[in-house]
C-alpha cells in the first residue's frame, strides 16, 4: 500500500498560475493522494479553475482568512497523509516528485522529513536555475548558514508534524516556513534527496516573497535567536567555533578541505540521498 501523500495548495488571486499548479499535482498519477485546496476569496478566475478540478480534489474551500499559512494551517487540519507538505499555488511540482517522496520514505523508515534539490523556473515554467544541493542541520543553521531550505521541496511524516505542534505560526507573517523547519530541527535531522522535486517560480513583478526578503529575513534572525537560547551548552560551544573557523578558512589554502570537513563534522550533517548510479536505487552518501 503506498503511503497517503497530503498537499494543501493555499490560493489568492492566482488565478495566472493556479492551474498550472493544480496540473503540476494531479499529473503526478500519484494513486494515494490528498490534494487539498484552500482559496482565501479570491476574486479573479480562481474559483472557476478551482471547480473545473473539483472532482480529483479530497476538500476545498473558499472564504477570508487571515493570510497564506491561517489558509495552509486549514488545510492540514483537514489532511489526513501520512506525508504531508504544500504547494503554493503560482510553483510547480517536478516530473516524479511524490514517486520519488514515496520510494524515499518507504525505503528509510527513520526519515522525517526531506528536501529537494532547489530548483527555479519563470512565468512559462521554464526551469532557469538549479541551485547546489546542500546538507542541513540545526547547528548549521543557528551559526549562520541558514539560505535556503527550499519550501515547496520540502516534505514530511505526519508524525513530526504532531511532535512540533501540528501548526504554522501566523505571526511570522513571511518566515512561517522557516518557523516551522525550526521546531522541526528540535526532534529531527533534515535529510537531502539530490533529485529535483518542485520549481520555485521566480516572477518578474508582484512576488512578496522576493520584494520583501528583508523583512524575511529580520524574522529568520528573529527565529534564529530564540532557538540559540535553546541549545545546551555543549551545542552553544560548538556553534561559537563554527563562527570562529568559517571566516578564516579562505586564509587556509593548502589546508581548506581539511578545514572544510571540520565544520562539517562540527555541524553534525546528515548523509545525502541519492540515486544509486548502476542499481538505480536510493542509498545514502557522504553529506555536502
Amino acid at each position: 500500500m503506498s503511503l497517503k501523500i497530503s498537499i494543501i495548495t493555499p490560493n489568492y488571486n492566482q488565478g495566472e498560475f493556479l492551474e498550472r499548479t493544480i496540473l503540476s499535482v494531479l499529473g503526478q498519477g500519484y494513486n494515494n493522494l490528498e490534494y487539498i485546496i484552500i482559496d482565501g476569496g479570491s476574486t479573479d478566475n480562481s474559483l472557476e479553475i478551482i471547480r473545473k478540478y473539483e472532482q480529483q480534489l479530497a476538500y476545498w474551500v473558499s472564504e477570508k482568512d487571515a493570510g497564506m499559512y491561517d489558509a495552509i494551517n486549514k488545510g492540514f487540519a483537514r489532511s489526513t497523509g501520512d506525508i504531508m507538505g504544500w504547494l503554493n499555488s503560482d510553483d510547480i511540482l517536478l516530473t516524479g516528485a511524490l514517486a520519488t517522496m514515496h520510494e524515499t520514505f518507504q525505503m528509510f523508515p527513520d526519515v522525517k522529513w526531506v528536501t529537494g534539490m532547489p530548483v527555479s523556473i519563470d512565468e512559462r515554467d521554464r526551469i532557469i536555475s538549479f541551485q547546489r544541493l546542500q546538507s542541513w542541520s540545526k547547528l548549521k543553521i543557528i551559526s549562520g548558514e541558514y539560505r535556503w531550505i527550499q519550501q515547496e521541496s520540502t516534505y514530511w511524516r505526519r508524525e513530526l508534524w504532531q511532535a512540533s505542534g501540528e501548526r504554522l505560526d501566523p505571526s511570522y507573517s513571511l518566515a512561517g516556513d522557516f518557523e516551522l523547519w525550526a521546531r522541526f530541527f528540535r526532534h529531527e535531522k533534515l535529510f537531502s534527496v539530490h533529485i529535483a522535486i518542485a520549481g520555485f517560480r521566480k516572477r518578474s513583478q508582484n512576488q512578496k516573497s522576493l520584494e520583501g526578503l528583508n523583512p524575511y529575513i529580520a524574522q529568520v534572525l528573529a527565529i534564529l535567536k530564540r532557538e540559540k537560547a535553546l541549545l545546551t551548552p555543549l551545542e552553544k560551544r560548538t556553534v561559537w567555533m563554527i563562527r570562529i573557523i568559517r571566516p578564516i578558512i579562505r586564509f587556509l589554502l593548502p589546508n581548506r578541505v581539511k578545514a572544510l570537513r571540520m565544520i562539517r563534522k562540527l555541524q553534525h550533517l546528515p548523509p545525502i540521498i541519492q540515486r544509486h548510479r548502476s542499481s538505480k536505487t536510493l542509498v545514502m552518501t557522504s553529506s555536502k
